[in-house]
């Protein structure tokens, strides 16, 4: 009904427990051997965030490609100053969905992202409901925390990847296809379709470059904002 893509061959575990969740992200973390890309809506630079950082900051020393992306109001004042020195120190790129800061944002501040999103070598990826925040483990002030996170392997990373790839291309940086190397061969290692949602105008499929390619041609009249191709 919504035109999504099909995807098969996806295999799922279910965490309902932060504790759990995190053990197996960090673990998974530490196997990245080409790109890890992750966006959260709140994002805090708490003793979890902190332990994420600490192994993000590893794997950039050890060339993988670390790309973050914080929802600019659901992650406001939840990031120091000193953390994010530290992650741009260290090479990782990171990006605000929604930049408070930026000239006009106030009349776009219904543009918030609430997807809580995982990728690790286009291989693994994890989504649901739970943030980045100690709350989501030891519960926090509300004394239990319950939530659902689960972890894909399978075709349906293809679309979470380009999902990603579409919200960093809105954040206003440079093309994840600015940089050679492991990172883009990675990426044409995917299937090579892409869609594009009708309504936004935005590609919600898969590779890097299919996804660029198809909305370069809807911009320019070329191809049908709904449309599905395989270039």
């Amino acid at each position: 009904a919504n035109r999504s893509v099909l995807t098969t061959c996806n295999h799922c575990r279910i965490f309902t427990n932060g504790g759990d969740f995190f053990s197996n992200l960090l673990e998974d973390l530490e196997t990245a051997r080409h790109s890890i890309h992750m966006e959260f809506f709140i994002w805090k630079s708490d003793n979890i965030g902190n332990r994420i950082k600490d192994v993000l900051i590893r794997k950039a020393s050890e060339g993988v490609n670390v790309r973050l992306i914080f929802d600019g109001v659901g992650s406001l004042g939840r990031i120091s100053r000193k953390y994010r020195k530290e992650l741009r120190d260290a090479g990782v790129e990171f990006r605000y969905f929604h930049d408070l800061s930026a000239p006009m944002s106030v009349f776009r501040i219904n543009y918030s992202n609430h997807r809580k999103i995982a990728i690790i070598d286009g291989d693994i990826a994890y989504t649901g409901g739970m943030n980045v925040g100690d709350e989501y483990i030891d519960g926090g002030r509300f004394g239990h925390w319950r939530d659902t996170q689960i972890r894909v392997t399978g075709e349906n990373i293809y679309i979470l990847q380009g999902i990603f790839i579409t919200d960093w291309k809105f954040s206003y940086s440079r093309g994840l296809l600015s940089r050679s190397g492991d990172g883009k061969r990675r990426f044409q290692q995917l299937p090579a379709y892409a869609v594009c949602n009708k309504r936004s105008r935005l590609p919600v499929g898969c590779n890097t470059e299919a996804v660029l390619y198809h909305d370069y041609q809807c911009k320019q009249g070329n191809l049908y904002p709904d449309s599905v191709f395989y270039p």
